[in-house]
């Protein structure tokens, strides 16, 4: 504005002082003042189209999660409908960014209740409680307290926990590049049990925040490495290992194996909510019986601290645990 008000000036003194010269000023004045003036609309109309645009993206990050449940559920039903058309986790590349990480819309067809369903035995029961898990895990950790899932699962063999491993190995988001399997008793031999399982964890939950954790024969699972799993199943779950790791979108299946006729006998047992809660126990009388034989030993080592540790951290772990059943 300042550059056209001179313009002006020189226009009139050059139409004084010179008139031939004086119209080509006063024709140069007015061409500056034109462009001015279409630079202000032009700034008032990319402010106003800025504004649109961020309005747009709020809108499409608030309706996400809607978005990704509607398609979920059509991608599962046309799976059932046409499985050859449209296979299980056949849609493990999508993801969709709105300028977040959080945003993303992961595989619609991860955490499937059909495939927790076909580990489990053939009952109402169970298929009930197979949607019921996928259904928290598919539930955002916000809305669950931001606290990961845990699962015991009992088979009544090596060969049955094996074959359960594999088969839900395909169920988080990227399925198995995201499924991590553990060994417990290998646990036990590395002398600091719980720093061992942090150390495996970290880099995995960092890669895979919403990944599984298929801890195999967590019947042998030391009581030192207790503490460690309980803090990644608490609410706000995670544990510091160079830096912080959040353990909250993550899932949990302890496979606990069991005496065969044990697992048949829930399996097939009328009161399926008894059969669970009865896996459950199982293992933490095999930890409790674990931590006693551990507490002898720390008395006589004068370690009873560690030992007082411990035992609260199973008394903790054993809240933690959302549910069980047999395979």
């Amino acid at each position: 504005l300042t550059a056209a008000a001179v313009l002006l000036l020189l226009a009139v003194a050059g139409a004084v002082l010179w008139p031939s010269y004086g119209d080509k000023a006063v024709q140069s004045a007015h061409q500056a003042l034109q462009q001015l003036d279409l630079e202000q609309h032009a700034a008032a109309a990319t402010a106003s189209v800025a504004a649109s645009v961020a309005h747009a993206r709020d809108l499409v990050q608030t309706t996400a999660a809607g978005a990704q449940q509607q398609l979920h559920n059509v991608l599962l039903q046309l799976h059932i409908k046409y499985p050859a058309i449209v296979p299980e986790g056949g849609l493990q590349g999508l993801h969709w960014g709105f300028g977040s990480q959080d945003a993303g819309l992961q595989d619609p067809t991860a955490w499937a209740p059909e495939v927790l369903a076909g580990v489990l035995p053939e009952s109402q029961h169970w298929a009930e409680l197979a949607g019921d898990i996928s259904e928290r895990l598919r539930t955002p950790a916000a809305a669950r307290s931001h606290k990961a899932t845990a699962v015991i699962l009992a088979c009544g063999s090596t060969e049955d926990c094996g074959e359960t491993a594999a088969a839900l190995a395909v169920l988080p988001p990227k399925g198995e590049a995201c499924s991590l399997l553990l060994n417990a008793p290998q646990l036990a031999g590395s002398g600091e049990a719980a720093a061992a399982l942090q150390a495996t964890l970290a880099p995995f939950l960092r890669r895979c925040p919403a990944g599984l954790v298929l801890l195999q024969d967590v019947q042998q699972l030391p009581v030192a490495a207790v503490p460690a799993l309980q803090n990644a199943l608490s609410e706000l779950g995670g544990f510091q290992h160079d830096g912080r790791v959040d353990g909250s979108k993550a899932a949990y299946a302890l496979l606990l194996q069991l005496p065969a006729h044990d697992v048949v006998a829930a399996a097939s047992a009328a009161d399926a909510a008894a059969a669970s809660s009865s896996i459950k126990e199982a293992f933490f009388h095999l930890q409790e019986q674990f931590l006693k034989q551990q507490g002898q030993q720390q008395e006589q080592e004068g370690e009873a601290q560690a030992h007082g540790v411990a035992a609260r951290a199973l008394r903790a772990l054993h809240r933690r645990i959302d549910f069980a059943a047999p395979v």
